[in-house]
């Protein structure tokens, strides 16, 4: 592309064309309202040039923009079937394992209460003891 540096030194080597041709014309015929519209016309071609430029700019970044959408949409849509397909092996190992995530809860909760109560009973043997003792 063309860089900013280079827009500045363009810009300004116009404007110093602009008032070398102002002067000469100011020289050669002695009409100031010649000079005046040549400097207008100037600025105005100037102005134009500076737009084209941009616009060169901004259709290729348009461009590449596109581009990059769709490299993105690709990507997501990509990204979106291998979440699918790691949804469905999950619901497939959910369907096979939730008889055996039932039953070791079950076999917790079991284990749990049984834990519980021999611990209640050796407590309540300790008290008895105790009891005895004095």
């Amino acid at each position: 592309g063309i860089s900013f540096f280079g827009l500045i030194v363009a810009a300004v080597s116009s404007v110093y064309l602009l008032a070398v041709i102002i002067l000469l014309v100011n020289i050669a015929l002695d009409k100031l309202w010649l000079s005046a519209l040549i400097v207008v016309g100037g600025f105005l071609l100037i102005g134009v040039g500076i737009i084209a430029v941009g616009v060169t700019i901004v259709r290729t970044s348009a461009k590449e923009l596109s581009e990059t959408k769709s490299d993105v949409r690709k990507q997501i849509k990509q990204a979106g079937e291998e979440m699918k397909a790691e949804v469905g092996e999950l619901q497939k190992i959910a369907k096979i394992a939730w008889p055996a995530v039932v039953g070791a809860y079950i076999g917790y909760r079991i284990i749990k209460r049984k834990i519980k109560s021999h611990r209640e009973k050796r407590l309540i043997l300790k008290v008895i003891k105790l009891e005895k003792e004095a």
